[in-house]
């Protein structure tokens, strides 16, 4: 038996769209060893998904599988079998059985009408001749495995008041078919992505896709499933290929890394290699502009400082790296006195920006195809790559590694992409007292050494608190049958804070924990059932309606889901000037000429006013909700998981934009994220929530590097971290 469980051979995925063909995925090759985990990353619209569901023999219409091989050789194979040749009901036997996959929503891939344990007997009967009975006790024992529900032993523990034996059997029996009776809406996120993931082991898989398993997920949820995904490839021997855009997961748990970009796959090696000596600059950049806690810089870099596209002689198209050194960029964003360009009208080549919008201008903004092609590893180049990663490669074989890895393709730019320019506000004849744009502030110190952000720190605090938060309390009633309130859940509870005039204050805490209550009952969306809010000096819980409406116009909040957060009925400009047209901030070509100079602000064009949701990308969208709320000219913000939705190198650039608005229009911030690296690096000082109450609240620096509770640790510890150190120790672990 061969020890190699999967051979992609130069695979091409075509999508014909209004007379256009789009390669997804073109010419991509490699290799899952038995036993291996392989990690695929790159950005949205990098072709990841799309091959995994190749794989599988998902790919839906207008796709095709156009080119290539998939050789599959399971435990009762003796010979490889190509997946492409075979009939749709031969693929059903490999489908789900010898290979499996787990998706990255798992609300979305769950039916919400069956209870969980249909589901799983569902899957478990399609693959295997069981009866019903004996399917339930698998589905019981593979929710064991995946820690949803405990051991024999520990529900024998739980077991209270029992008189015999045979009433402890009963009790145990009844916890598990509890679990089995509940659907997916009584579950959680996590809890959801450990069904799913019992599921896909259910038939036994050779091969285990995980196609972006953790992206929605807290981080310390985030690192329970990942340490499930290692024991469960441990113990039952599986190979798996691990989807994801962030590098930092993929040192948790990949041996090998395949980076694709613009449906090729770019560089390709073991995790220490990718991760010690990265070649391609688009790797470089990945790995740059993920937020890390222990640095302290004043901007992120971003894909677009390591690489450019340019036109060859020929007219092609070319990757051309602009810097080596992710180092050098580290230090010119510390010594700038402004940030890199967070625009997408820059030269950034980043996937976001060149897939983006599918009207006009779609010939510059998608990208051509090249003839240069990612070539396939050879056997021996693949025996080279993985004989290498128990141990951290010596530096020549570093180098000869790298030098063989696939080539960068060569892509387009858009035609429409400039430098990044200055954008000048409205003309003065606007009305200024209603719509005028604040001038920028002084500039900003260069650094951002611990003196320097305690030393402003220390003077944002020597201000009067711009809101005032005491003793806050939000409960949700809960109503039986007949809707009658039996109890009450604590959502927020008793807590105080205040937040200063310019000032980050970053909030941050697992799902549930009350952190979007709380920003919703700061503006009143939500009544609170105790306490005060003080804003500017008013208890804004004792204004009426008309009053609260005038303060609204300083407190405004950018929502999580970009997709979600705008009307898909009307156009990004009507939804900028929407609230203009509320709150009756000037006339129509004041209220259009402000809404034009926002979005040129946020970096996009302002002659895509008349365009619509869905014909930008998800950090577009995202750029959108920003100028929409920045329309009144709010001194608050409250940042609700704004970034969690975005890739790492979009998530950058979102990240250096709030900056760089926040010292221009002089704003105060609430950034609420579970990720504490993003907050850190967003924040002056952190509150931690749990269960409704603050856990500890400090400057940034000191809540990272000195965490007085056990749950804050416990939230810094989860955090993938992608050192050298951590994947040595991996590797270690694996030999």
């Amino acid at each position: 038996m061969s020890d190699t469980v999967l051979k992609v051979r130069d695979l091409q995925v075509q999508f014909k769209s209004d007379e256009k063909l789009v390669k997804a995925v073109d010419g991509i090759s490699f290799d899952v060893k038995r036993g291996q985990t392989i990690g695929i990353v790159g950005e949205s619209g990098s072709g990841k998904s799309v091959t995994s569901l190749a794989i599988m023999g998902l790919v839906p219409a207008p796709g095709q599988v156009t080119a290539g091989d998939i050789l599959f050789q399971g435990v009762a194979e003796e010979v490889p079998v190509n997946l492409r040749s075979l009939l749709p009901e031969q693929q059903q036997h490999y489908r789900g059985g010898e290979i499996s996959m787990i998706f990255q929503e798992p609300m979305s891939s769950l039916n919400p009408v069956y209870n969980i344990g249909f589901q799983m007997s569902e899957a478990i009967l399609l693959h295997q001749k069981v009866p019903p009975r004996q399917a339930r006790r698998l589905a019981i024992a593979l929710l064991q495995e995946v820690k949803l529900l405990p051991s024999d032993e520990e529900l024998r523990e739980k077991v209270t008041g029992a008189k015999s034996d045979r009433e402890i059997v009963r009790q145990i029996n009844e916890q598990k078919l509890a679990i089995l009776k509940r659907y997916p809406h009584e579950l959680s996120g996590g809890q959801l992505q450990r069904v799913m993931i019992a599921m896909a082991i259910s038939c036994n898989p050779t091969l285990l896709i995980a196609d972006e398993p953790t992206t929605a997920l807290d981080v310390t949820v985030q690192a329970t499933i990942l340490r499930l995904l290692r024991d469960l490839r441990n113990d039952r021997g599986m190979s798996l290929i691990f989807i994801t855009h962030d590098l930092g997961v993929i040192a948790e748990i990949a041996d090998s890394v395949a980076v694709m970009y613009q449906g090729k796959i770019v560089e390709y090696g073991s995790v220490w290699q990718i991760f010690s000596n990265p070649q391609h600059p688009y790797t470089k950049g990945l790995l740059a502009c993920r937020p890390r806690p222990e640095e302290r810089l004043r901007y992120l870099p971003t894909v677009a400082d390591f690489m450019e596209v340019v036109a060859t002689s020929s007219g092609e198209k070319e990757i051309r790296e602009k810097t080596a050194a992710s180092s050098q960029i580290k230090a010119e964003n510390l010594s700038k006195d402004s940030p890199p360009s967070s625009s997408p009208s820059s030269s950034s080549p980043t996937t976001e920006q060149k897939t983006s919008l599918a009207e006009e201008d779609a010939a510059a903004q998608n990208s051509s195809q090249n003839s240069s092609q990612s070539s396939p590893p050879s056997s021996s180049q693949s025996s080279s790559q993985n004989s290498s990663q128990s141990s951290p490669p010596s530096s020549s074989q570093s180098s000869s590694q790298n030098s063989s890895q696939s080539s960068p393709p060569s892509s387009s730019q858009s035609s429409s992409q400039s430098s990044s320019r200055e954008i000048s506000p409205p003309s003065s004849s606007q009305n200024s007292s209603q719509i005028s744009s604040p001038s920028p502030t002084t500039e900003q110190k260069p650094s951002l050494s611990e003196e320097d952000a305690a030393e402003r720190l220390t003077k944002l605090q020597e201000q009067e608190p711009l809101l005032d938060v005491r003793k806050l309390q939000v409960s949700f009633p809960v109503r039986g049958i007949f809707g009658q309130t039996q109890s009450y859940v604590m959502a927020v509870n008793g807590v105080s804070f205040q937040v200063y005039p310019g000032e980050t204050l970053g909030l941050v805490g697992e799902s549930g924990c009350g952190k979007t209550t709380l920003a919703r009952t700061l503006l009143r969306l939500i009544e609170p059932s105790a306490g005060e809010i003080v804003f500017e000096k008013q208890d804004i819980l004792g204004l009426a309606d008309v009053s609260l409406r005038k303060l609204r116009r300083q407190m405004q909040i950018v929502f999580q889901n970009p997709f979600s957060s705008l009307n898909p009925r009307i156009s990004i400009g009507k939804a900028v000037m929407e609230p203009l047209q509320i709150h009756s901030a000037g006339n129509k070509r004041e209220i259009r000429d402000r809404a034009s100079y926002l979005l040129e602000r946020v970096g996009l064009n302002s002659g895509w006013m008349n365009r619509y949701p869905h014909q930008f990308s998800g950090g577009q969208r995202q750029r959108v909700c920003i100028a929409r709320a920045l329309a009144l000219n709010p001194k608050f913000i409250i940042c609700d998981e704004s970034v969690s939705a975005l890739d790492v190198s979009v998530q950058a650039q979102v990240l250096n934009l709030l900056k760089e608005l926040q010292s221009e229009f002089e704003l105060t911030y609430i950034f609420i994220s579970h990720d504490l690296g993003v907050v850190k690096f967003m924040s002056d000082r952190i509150m931690v929530m749990n269960k409704g109450k603050i856990e500890e609240i400090g400057p940034a620096e000191a809540i990272y590097r000195n965490p007085q509770q056990a749950y804050t640790r416990k939230l810094i510890a989860s955090i993938p971290s992608g050192s050298l150190e951590r994947i040595r120790e991996l590797q270690d672990n694996r030999t």
